[in-house]
């Protein structure tokens, strides 16, 4: 978009690691890394991304954070990232619990509410998300 010629390699390079509980899908950290970035000043966004501390993971996540971070708030891309992270914090917490079966009856029908409507697989009237209510 300026016209400046950049060297081949890595353009936009972020890293964000999430401290999630696993009961609760609370972040109870954040940190951010940018290792490679277009300009110095997105280096200036780090800190925008630590509001999301002690948010839960759950239904309206996305909205909530858009509004927070969206726009000159903070850096589009972390923002896109995280959002797209979110998804797979929820359905990880989902494996996590369908695996250990000594919680599995107590848990399967709260289970699905972390699921629901999460993607396509996990939308309202799909198989999946019947099968899982019907155990």
């Amino acid at each position: 978009a300026t016209g400046e010629k950049k060297p081949p390699g890595v353009l936009h390079g972020m890293i964000i690691h999430l401290l999630v509980n696993i009961r609760t899908l609370e972040i109870e950290d954040v940190h951010v890394e940018m290792p490679d970035t277009p300009r110095e000043e997105c280096l200036e966004t780090l800190g925008s991304i630590a509001r999301v501390k002690g948010m839960r993971i759950a239904g309206g996540f996305t909205l909530k954070v858009k509004e927070m971070l969206g726009g000159i708030q903070g850096c589009s891309h972390l923002l896109a990232l995280l959002t797209a992270m979110a998804p797979a914090v929820v359905q990880g917490f989902a494996a996590h619990i369908l695996r250990d079966d000594t919680e599995l009856k107590s848990t399967r029908a709260g289970l699905s509410r972390f699921l629901e409507d999460t993607c396509w697989v996990w939308r309202k009237d799909g198989p999946p998300l019947k099968k899982l209510q019907s155990l």
